[in-house]
């Protein structure tokens, strides 16, 4: 990921982090897809890039410290809160499980075994538990 760069505008650009193996490369979209069947990854890659594009005319972008000279990096240029309700649609759990405490891809390389097996079990602990309030929260809403 990171490769291709989009543009926004005639002097800005956005493009994916190099490290971000969870969005859908778009690179050769939709070229590549002649089953014409997308995944999650590809969907959300397509609505940050969406995100990125209106904001960017809208406003709201946020600067990167890391990025270049007018270059933005999906996702850390998009707010959390949009980048949530993009995973919230999509019936995904929030970011934050990825990051700092659960950032299991990013671990020590003196991480044992039962270490690494024990920040899995938290982890996924702690989603359940987000889960089970989110099924919640929709049993309680209110039929429209």
């Amino acid at each position: 990921m990171g490769e291709t760069r989009y543009p926004l505008g005639l002097e800005k650009y956005v493009r994916f982090g190099y490290e971000d193996y969870r969005y859908g490369c778009l690179c050769t979209f939709p070229f590549n897809y002649h089953d014409h069947k997308l995944s999650y990854g590809t969907i959300e890659s397509l609505a940050l890039l969406g995100a990125a594009l209106c904001m960017s005319v809208n406003g709201g972008l946020l600067e990167v410290e890391y990025a270049g000279r007018n270059e933005y990096v999906i996702p850390d240029c998009i707010p959390m809160w949009v980048r949530d309700e993009i995973r919230r649609i999509m019936c995904d759990y929030p970011e934050k499980y990825d990051e700092g405490e659960y950032d299991i891809d990013h671990l020590s390389d003196t991480t044992s075994d039962s270490e690494y097996k024990e920040l899995r079990i938290k982890r996924l602990n702690d989603i359940l538990v987000w889960a089970k309030q989110e099924i919640k929260e929709i049993e309680n809403e209110e039929d429209e």
